[in-house]
């Protein structure tokens, strides 16, 4: 029987998803139009 190959990754594949933002969304609890639409772009860049 063959034995099964590691599936191991290298760090250089590191999912995206590990990144650090370099800054939040937003600050406070206010919410406006603005700070949603910016909230809505960076999803929508995320999903792509």
């Amino acid at each position: 029987m063959a034995k099964a190959k590691s599936s191991r990754k290298s760090s250089a594949n590191k999912s995206s998803a590990s990144k650090k933002a370099q800054k939040p969304l937003f600050d406070g609890a206010e919410w406006d139009y603005q700070t949603v639409d910016k909230c809505f772009q960076a999803i929508q860049k995320i999903a792509l």
